[in-house]
């Protein structure tokens, strides 16, 4: 799957609404690029680990897709992190927090293949809206 294709991104709806959202565009950071790259090039993850070199390449083809747009980390972590305390339980939620906030900040969805995120937010939280698991 990362071979093809970005594991985990951000989504936005063109018409700009959360409900029944599609993946038409998709939206990347500097935080997602650099674990892309990590996880295609880490022999502890996959016995089909690639050499950095071929991992970045790969990243380079995925960010021309015509529908990606690159998304700065243009909202500081203490930020982020203040409007969620409420449910982060530990260090382990940091990043995943502060994806789904910087998610919230540009009005899309964090997509994720890590289902936890939904296990430590409440269930009538809005920040679910932001949130999209892929398979």
């Amino acid at each position: 799957m990362l071979s093809s294709g970005l594991g985990i991104c951000f989504i936005k709806a063109r018409n700009n609404g959360l409900p029944g959202m599609r993946l038409k565009d998709r939206q990347t950071c500097p935080i997602v690029e650099a674990a892309f790259v990590r996880i295609l090039s880490n022999l502890a993850f996959s016995a089909r680990a690639v050499p950095l070199t071929q991992a970045l390449r790969v990243l380079t083809e995925n960010l021309k897709h015509p529908h990606h747009q690159f998304w700065p980390d243009d909202i500081s972590v203490t930020e982020t992190l203040a409007k969620q305390q409420q449910w982060i339980v530990g260090h382990k939620q940091v990043t995943d927090a502060y994806l789904l906030g910087l998610a919230m900040h540009h009005r899309g969805k964090l997509a994720t293949t890590d289902q936890r995120i939904l296990g430590v937010l409440g269930e009538t939280s809005r920040e679910r809206l932001h949130v999209e698991l892929i398979q």
